[in-house]
């Protein structure tokens, strides 16, 4: 989950009128919301919700993963407005259900359950994901056993799968080990969240991850043979939530090989699942999926919430390539991806000056008047 620290409310609430002020840049916009996320309270969780005012689709979307992020049950009612409203831009319901689903409580599997079925195929895969996520984690050790089994037998999503058998010889992580990723499970209303207990998880990853994100699965075993994972990542048919957990293991694996099989899924046909791989190669950084990520971002044909994701992997890798790119696309005529390429040139501007954090709240307050690079 995100690392939350104080902060005084007067810059909480410097961060929250940048956040709302139509003329603040959306690179300076999203460092704001950035901080914002990470900092501990109600009026951090009121000014992020604030935020949904904004009339872009990709900066809601962004402020709904940060909601999931959080992980607070505050958040909940908001999310739920969020993803009933069919007006709304399918990539921000979508972040809407994936948010539900990393906060995990009875009312948010409800509302997932009631959407897994959606007319938008983001949506109801999206649904359908986080109700196994949530799935999993009501089973593992330390939850009530009832309430897992009442979750299990109601759920209307594309049926479970076990990871050993979808993988073959390896082994579902242990009930200890789900305990300890991604998720602490709040599969009980009663059951407070990480960000009640005040849990600091700054210290480590999770599933032997390296990444300190709230990931929509969990990643299948470290010690699965990479083409095994390659094998269910590619395969088109399996369910989506075990090439999910293939997706996030090889991930942290991490290596050549790894990223290769990320960069060959990015030519399958789930727009949901690429998406999250172009996250993903954005998280590791490899200089070695430019190319892969090119492709993606010059397809004009691709979906708008996959190329939106390729152009913030690109600023995240931040070398000269990638600069010339997301220039060329700062005026895409597809607003999200256009956006996106602005926001990732300041990411990547970040990510070339060494600065420690790209979003620490004082900085975020000092730089909110900065302009888009074009």
């Amino acid at each position: 989950m995100a690392v939350e620290h104080e902060a005084p409310e007067e810059v909480i609430q410097a961060l929250r009128q940048k956040v709302l002020d139509e003329r603040t840049s959306l690179p300076a916009k999203y460092r704001a919301l950035f901080a914002l996320r990470n900092l501990k309270g109600s009026s951090a969780e009121a000014a992020i919700i604030d935020a949904l005012q904004d009339e872009s689709a990709l900066f809601r979307h962004e402020v709904a993963y940060c909601l999931g992020q959080r992980q607070d049950p505050a958040a909940v009612p908001t999310l739920r407005g969020i993803l009933m409203n069919d007006r709304e831009h399918p990539m921000v319901r979508h972040e809407a259900g994936e948010a539900l689903g990393a906060i995990g409580t009875r009312e948010c599997f409800e509302l997932l359950r009631a959407f897994s079925k959606d007319p938008c195929l983001e949506v109801s895969q999206t649904c359908q994901l986080a109700l196994q996520r949530i799935e999993y984690y009501a089973q593992a050790e330390g939850c009530s056993s009832s309430h897992a089994d009442v979750l299990a037998s109601e759920s209307q999503a594309e049926p479970s799968m076990c990871i050993k058998t979808t993988l073959g010889s390896c082994a579902v992580p242990s009930a200890s080990e789900a305990c300890s990723q991604q998720h602490p499970c709040q599969c009980d209303d009663t059951m407070p969240s990480t960000a009640e207990q005040g849990v600091d998880t700054s210290s480590k990853g999770r599933d032997g991850s390296p990444y300190l994100s709230v990931d929509p699965a969990p990643a299948a075993p470290l010690s699965t043979p990479t083409p095994e994972l390659r094998r269910l990542l590619l395969d088109e048919h399996a369910p989506i939530f075990q090439r999910y957990t293939a997706l996030f293991a090889l991930r942290n694996k991490g290596g050549r090989e790894e990223v290769a099989a990320l960069e060959d899924s990015l030519r399958g046909e789930s727009a949901l699942l690429k998406h999250e791989v172009a996250y993903v190669l954005g998280q590791v950084q490899d200089p070695a999926a430019i190319d892969a990520l090119e492709h993606v971002l010059r397809n004009a044909t691709e979906n708008a919430m996959v190329r939106h994701e390729a152009a913030e992997a690109l600023g995240s890798i931040a070398d000269e390539r990638c600069l010339k790119l997301l220039e060329a696309f700062c005026t895409d005529p597809e607003p999200i991806v256009a956006h996106s390429c602005v926001v990732a040139l300041d990411m990547l501007a970040y990510e070339q000056s060494g600065e420690f954090q790209y979003a620490s709240a004082g900085h975020a307050v000092e730089t909110a008047s900065i302009t888009a690079a074009c």
